[in-house]
């Protein structure tokens, strides 16, 4: 399973790429494919930490439930 993108910083700076499931070295360069050290997105993502980050865009278990619930209620 590999999950990608492509951020870019106030700079205008791009990096594109890839994470794969695993233990370590999981974070790879999009274009080429080799992995990246997890601070390599630290300059793409700002003040925004992991609990900002789960509270806007996080899907866990129970809302994932809350929303088939939702669709189907109508």
């Amino acid at each position: 399973l590999r999950v990608g993108g492509i951020v870019r910083n106030p700079k205008g700076e791009r990096l594109s790429f890839t994470r794969r499931k695993g233990n370590k070295q999981t974070l790879l360069d999009g274009e080429t494919d080799q992995a990246l050290p997890d601070s390599a997105l630290e300059p793409y993502l700002g003040n925004l930490t992991e609990d900002v980050f789960f509270a806007r865009f996080g899907l866990d278990h129970p809302r994932l439930q809350a929303g088939g619930k939702a669709i189907a209620d109508g």
